[in-house]
């Protein structure tokens, strides 16, 4: 009895350690929208959480909130409904179902979900390696080494069903080891329902469940266990997956998918061997650490030493746990392999794949060496393994703080950013809930339709096909990212202004509305910029009084006794227009609209780069191609280009307007002028 009670104190007290652990690295991102690694594939499941809410819940009609979808025609496509194909959505429903329980869709109700769900699977990890060990510090051990993986790590308060999914998993192997003490009925159906319920939503963790029947069916042949009272759960658990298999192909087939569902192998050995380097080079560290992996090869070394020297030998039950483990590792491996194509820019995958079967040989490695005897040595070992478990915790901070502060990418970041308060800004213009909004150059193709409140079209993928077919679909109004299409969409494709009208802009964002009839419009026709006195204007003059903030200024003449421009072969950096501490730039964001003509002699790469700073930091760097835009050795050439320039914080800034001549050709330039207008 004072054994069992010391046992439940010490798992409450290993639970409670990796609660404050994850909410103390991790809390301060619980009310995060998904802008940080894998945004794109995170923001998505959380649009199918806001489906299910949208749909009163139905599970079977799985939906997000965009009408057409990446597969299989790569976004080119409109379809009737928002209804996606997905993996069995279980875990967005349950996040569904709690949002409705308590009112808000907040972020930090799904985060919250999968980091409960994370815990549960760390808990049952101890036990398994408890049933296994028999010793409570390896145990404890294990768990941390799990949990302090920088890829688990950074998951576990993610939006992906990655982490429930490797729980449930982990609950299989672990009522697995309890069938072959116990042998009973019960048991083998409950880790029957949680290896396929692990299976359903993702379809890596079936690996597991099949080296178990393995497993079993040496066991039958040996008559070393019964047939019959296996089957029926195992023929539910199949009938189970390959049902919903068929219904995700129905819904694939009709209705299309936000989701990757065939395999993807590398193409021929030159892109494997391409693929293994990338991955060698930029994800293996972030897997485990350094120390995770030293760890590793301790133990394995200290196996080893135990075979050869002191000849131990595994028990039968530890054999067919190591036959398990054998089957896993073999059809995992196949799996990634079939899957390689995608392995160097999906982290997570390592946690539907390797990860598990990992953290098990830990464990038989761990239940195959001979506990320490001596006090001292149990001593010396605990504090050398608390100081590698810091060091583990330690680096899996800093990974995590790099994808969350450092490598955020800027457009992830500004979409949630910029759509902030959308939802009532999109009311106040009269914009309906029911109304079908099309996105021009979303950042990720769910995330506009979360913060906006509505469903409708994104052209994520800015190709001019799919920009062309935008213009036929059913939408009623556009919205777009002021910092992103001026300075991408619009250049792609600019007559897809001819079919709008302007109706309002709150800086960050523009609405518009289909025209009925269509209308070729300038950038500043559609705004209505043109009677609108701006707020900066600039014509590029030789005359050094009327220019005093232009430098590096090389001038030629041409035939007609016209004055150019002159960007030298020699010259990289040329032309060059700087203003500081301007306090306009902290009134609100403005844009830029800009008109030259351009004679390149030899193409090479040329740019005109906008840069605004915000104290010492860069709020904005842009860059327009001017060899993309013109043609080689051809008589002048008009480009025109328009960017956003973003509001700052601080009084000390500046913008600068420069040529930057890469390719250290001769480029000349006239008739250059720009204006800057705010949005108001």
């Amino acid at each position: 009895m004072k054994k069992g009670i010391i046992n439940i104190g010490v798992q409450l007290a290993v639970i409670g350690l990796l609660l404050v652990i994850g909410l103390f690295f991790n809390g301060k991102r619980l009310n995060d929208y998904p802008i940080y690694t894998h945004a794109w594939a995170q923001s998505d499941r959380y649009a199918l959480a806001e489906g299910f809410q949208n749909n009163h819940l139905n599970f079977f009609k799985p939906e997000a909130l965009v009408y057409n979808h990446q597969y299989p025609d790569d976004w080119q496509t409109e379809q009737e409904t928002t209804r996606t194909a997905v993996d069995f959505p279980v875990h967005d429903y349950a996040v569904a179902c709690c949002m409705k329980l308590l009112g808000t869709d907040s972020p930090w109700v799904f985060r919250s979900y999968i980091f409960l769900y994370g815990l549960l699977g760390l808990f049952f990890l101890f036990r398994l390696s408890y049933l296994l060990t028999g010793n409570l510090w390896r145990s404890v051990f294990v768990t941390l080494f799990g949990a302090s993986s920088p890829v688990f790590f950074f998951y576990q308060v993610g939006f992906l069903p990655t982490i429930p999914s490797l729980a449930n998993a982990i609950i299989g192997i672990y009522l697995y080891v309890k069938f072959l003490k116990n042998g009973k009925t019960k048991t083998w159906n409950w880790m029957v329902f949680f290896f396929i319920l692990a299976a359903l939503s993702r379809t890596t963790f079936i690996i597991p469940f099949c080296a178990v029947l393995g497993v079993e069916l040496i066991r039958i042949i040996k008559r070393q266990t019964k047939f019959w009272n296996k089957l029926p759960a195992a023929l539910l658990g199949f009938v189970a997956v390959i049902g919903y298999m068929m219904y995700n192909g129905y819904l694939r087939n009709n209705y299309g998918s936000l989701f990757l569902f065939h395999l993807l192998p590398a193409k021929d050995f030159a892109q494997l061997v391409e693929i293994f380097n990338q991955i060698w080079n930029n994800l293996v560290l972030t897997y485990f650490s350094i120390y995770h992996y030293f760890i590793l090869l301790l133990a394995i070394m200290a196996v080893v030493w135990t075979k050869l020297r002191l000849k131990s030998k595994f028990g039968t039950e530890y054999q067919y746990l190591t036959l398990f483990l054998s089957f896993y590792f073999v059809g995992t491996f196949l799996f990634v392999f079939f899957m390689f194509g995608q392995m160097n820019v999906h982290d997570y995958y390592f946690l539907d794949t390797l990860f598990l079967p990992i953290l098990v040989g830990l464990i038989l490695m761990f239940a195959f060496l001979p506990n320490i005897t001596k006090r001292l040595r149990k001593g010396v070992s605990l504090v050398l393994a608390t100081g590698v478990l810091f060091l583990c915790f330690l680096n899996a901070q800093t990974v995590v703080h790099d994808r969350t502060e450092k490598y955020v990418l800027a457009e992830f970041k500004a979409g949630v950013e910029d759509f902030k308060g959308s939802e009532l800004w999109l009311d106040k213009q009269g914009v309906k809930r029911t109304d079908k909004i099309l996105v021009i150059a979303s950042p990720t193709p769910n995330t506009p339709f979360i913060l906006m409140k509505r469903k409708g079209f994104t052209t994520h993928r800015l190709s001019e096909q799919i920009l062309q077919n935008s213009r036929t679909w059913g939408w009623d109004y556009v919205v777009f990212q002021n910092q992103y299409f001026y300075s991408k969409g619009l250049q792609i494709l600019p007559e897809l202004l001819d079919n709008w009208e302007y109706i309002s802009s709150n800086g960050k964002l523009t609405l518009c509305r289909k025209r009925k009839t269509p209308k070729v419009q300038s950038i500043i026709q559609f705004m209505g910029l043109k009677n609108r006195k701006p707020i900066l204007y600039e014509k590029f003059s030789t005359n050094k009084k009327e220019n005093p903030n232009w430098s590096k200024l090389t001038v030629g003449m041409d035939s007609l006794d016209e004055e150019y421009l002159f960007l030298d072969e020699k010259e990289e950096y040329a032309a060059s227009y700087v203003k500081t501490n301007w306090s306009k730039l902290t009134e609100g964001p403005t844009i830029l609209s800009a008109s030259m003509q351009v004679k390149m002699i030899g193409k090479k790469e040329t740019f005109v780069v906008l840069v605004v700073s915000d104290k010492n930091e860069n709020a904005l760097y842009y860059s327009y191609p001017i060899h993309e835009n013109v043609e080689d050795e051809k008589d002048w050439q008009i480009i025109e280009f328009y960017s956003t320039l973003p509001q700052v914080k601080n009084a000390e800034n500046g913008f600068s307007f420069f040529f930057y001549n890469k390719g250290s050709k001769m480029v000349k330039v006239k008739d250059l002028e720009f204006r800057i207008t705010d949005f108001n």
